[in-house]
């Protein structure tokens, strides 16, 4: 199974590609902040403190490299405060400022796109404006890698080719040596995943000489996997796996855990592939603890891990250990938004078990591969009819907004002038009670004017947190609402509902989109009918609601879980053309806090997510709530809804109705 893409983030995650000795007395601030960024991911604490030593000019481009630096070292840990981005934003010329709240959303995509959580990290990159005038050519070449990471993992190989096509040249002339081939590398995989292998191996292959200019055991062992997974994919197995033993013997010099679990998986891949089965189960074997270690720093090696570990079981014989090891790797990679890995899982859990003799089995993984396939498809239409929709609806707020702003500047105006004439009729109170009577008037209008720019004000941030197809409010209400959370008790009862209407890609296809806007309208209408506190009420994105209910404990949100069950499902949505269209949906819930581990709402979402996905896979049209766990923490409670054996969780199922006819 390839991991190519999961190395090219690791590549520019880490630019693991020069030696500490880089940073000589008296050296300028650029070649200090270039030798920090070389060393090595496994070099952390050194890179940090060489990033806080430098002294670079507030408000500069220097300073700016400096906190994107800071913030993608630093990892899932804590990142630089966000009053450093506005210290820099207020001290740069008014010109450059718009490159601060761009470089740090860079730096949020970078984040996420470390922590594997791809489809978090195509949102931003959907919704991430232009680079600004005045960005450099290093930060504009890292937004366009970026980009095509969050593209390509989430299934838009082609865009995400073209973005690395257009900064090859940017790669080529920034320099130095290291940085060049780390670009060749993603763009080898890319070529790789489109089936063009002469171009992927010329590419990778020149990867590989330019990185032997400057040996360094981390970069030389990611060149050696990149050429050995692109020759994997060109059917020359025996040559990848004698590239694959060069990069496992580099990464053990290394000393990179994570990045030697994940070659170990990927070399077992190579054994599997020349069909030595016990040999790669002993190198998954040796991967799989350095993989759990590095789980909370992203899912990558050890999916590849538990994968290729299953496809060596069902090749010996072990079928059913087998095939919940791949079942495990699978349920990983969707949780993470890794749809194209969880594709080639299937495909090759299909293709496996159909060999051992398994057809049941093969029929089925191959069946789930073709539905995800085609919701992926599904789902590319749909984002991009959205983002058409979205950009008119952007249109239209940000011409409203001018209006309600250009009145807002005229009555601020009259403000000020009002203010004017009442400090005249001050000055002039000695001429009589006419001129004080004038003065109590002028205060009144005062005060009408500012409740009017209050009234304005309020309808502009109305507005803004609201989702003009159902009226519920979106995801900048969502930031409200985690605003306010911040401030609650957290020992008291907070609940949480995902849901996800079924088959509403199959409504879209069978009868128009307009008829799936009237069914995304009714269900918001049936929820709000059914929440006491409809402000709580979210829609999520697409065909996804979000219920965040302050107070409610565990047997309160599963009864509304209940309940929004049985009134969304209880009669069909009629549409304009006299056909109804029976509607069901699938829930994750939870309530927190949780007795283990204690969560916040972030990570309580994470969690719903990952209960509606378990409800998806045992049959739709019922809601999955978790009433009490007790793990140490968040990761270790995912990989326990993922193991259907787990018996640590106090799981809930909940059915809603079943209809005679329609989509079941």
């Amino acid at each position: 199974m390839s991991v190519a893409k999961r190395l090219v983030a690791l590549l520019l995650a880490g630019l693991v590609l020069l030696a500490a000795s880089a940073l000589a007395q008296g050296t300028g601030v650029a070649e200090q902040l270039l030798a920090a960024e070389s060393l090595p991911k496994a070099q952390r604490e050194r890179r940090l403190a060489l990033l806080e030593a430098v002294q670079a000019s507030p408000g500069s481009d220097e300073e700016l490299e400096r906190l994107f630096l800071l913030a993608t070292t630093y990892g899932q840990e804590s990142p630089p405060e966000p009053e450093r981005w506005q210290a820099w934003a207020q001290q740069a010329p008014a010109p450059r400022q718009a490159l601060g709240p761009w470089m740090q959303q860079l730096a949020e995509l970078s984040h996420l796109i470390d922590k594997q959580q791809f489809r978090r990290a195509r949102e931003l990159a959907d919704t991430w404006p232009q680079a600004p005038a005045g960005a450099t050519r290093l930060w504009r070449l890292r937004a366009l890698q970026l980009r095509a990471i969050a593209l390509e993992e989430t299934g838009q190989a082609e865009s995400a080719l073209l973005l690395l096509l257009e900064a090859a040249p940017m790669a080529e002339a920034e320099g130095p040596p290291w940085r060049t081939a780390s670009h060749l590398s993603q763009l080898a995989n890319a070529y790789s995943r489109m089936g063009q292998h002469e171009r992927a191996l010329a590419t990778a292959r020149e990867a590989l000489l330019i990185a032997q200019k400057q040996p360094d055991a981390d970069l030389l062992s990611r060149q050696h996997a990149q050429l050995s997974i692109v020759l994997s994919r060109a059917g020359q197995h025996e040559a990848s796996r004698v590239e694959g033993e060069k990069a496992l013997a580099q990464a053990r010099l290394a000393n990179d855990p994570d990045h030697l679990a994940l070659q170990l998986a990927n070399q077992a891949d190579s054994y599997l592939k020349l069909n030595r089965p016990a040999r790669a189960l002993e190198l998954t074997e040796e991967a799989y603890p350095l993989a759990l270690e590095a789980r909370s720093r992203g899912i990558g090696p050890l999916s590849l891990t538990l994968h290729n570990r299953g496809m060596a079981l069902i090749q010996l014989g072990r079928v059913a250990e087998g095939k919940q090891s791949i079942r495990r790797s699978v349920t990983l990679d969707l949780q993470s938004g890794g749809t194209t890995y969880a594709v080639e899982g299937l495909l090759e859990l299909g293709d496996v078990l159909k060999r051992a003799g398994d057809l049941p089995g093969a029929y089925e993984a191959l069946r789930e591969a073709r539905e995800l396939e085609e919701s992926v498809s599904s789902q590319l239409r749909a984002e991009a009819l959205a983002e058409a929709q979205q950009r008119f609806d952007t249109a239209q707020r940000s011409r409203e907004a001018e209006r309600l702003r250009q009145r807002n500047a005229a009555q601020a105006e009259a403000l000020r002038a009002e203010r004017l004439r009442l400090g005249l009729t001050a000055l002039a109170l000695v001429c009589g009670a006419l001129l004080l009577w004038l003065a109590v008037l002028l205060l009144r209008r005062m005060r009408r004017t500012n409740a009017e720019l209050a009234h304005t004000n309020q309808a502009l941030a109305e507005a803004s947190e609201r989702d003009p197809l159902t009226g519920l409010g979106n995801r900048r209400r969502l930031q409200s609402l985690l605003r306010e959370a911040g401030h609650r008790d957290p020992s008291q009862p907070l609940g949480l509902i995902l849901l996800d209407i079924d088959h509403f890609k199959g409504l879209n296809d069978q009868h128009g989109h307009a008829a799936g806007d009237a069914v995304l309208r009714a269900v918001a209408g049936r929820m709000r009918s059914a929440v006491r506190e409809p402000g709580g009420v979210i829609r999520w994105g697409g065909e996804e609601f979000l219920v965040v209910l302050p107070g409610a404990d565990a047997a309160l949100t599963s009864s509304l879980a209940q309940r929004l069950l049985d009134v969304i499902g209880s009669e069909p949505v009629a549409l304009r053309d006299g056909h109804s269209i029976p509607v069901r949906c699938s829930m994750g819930v939870t309530a927190l806090p949780l007795q283990a581990p204690a969560l916040g709402l972030e990570q309580g979402i994470d969690l719903v997510d990952a209960l509606m996905y378990r409800a998806k896979s045992h049959g739709r049209n019922q809601a999955w709530c978790l009433q009490q766990a007790e793990l140490p923490d968040l990761p270790s409670l995912l990989h326990a809804l993922g193991d259907p054996d787990s018996g640590s969780l106090d799981l809930q199922r909940l059915v809603g109705p079943r209809a005679a006819e329609g989509l079941a």
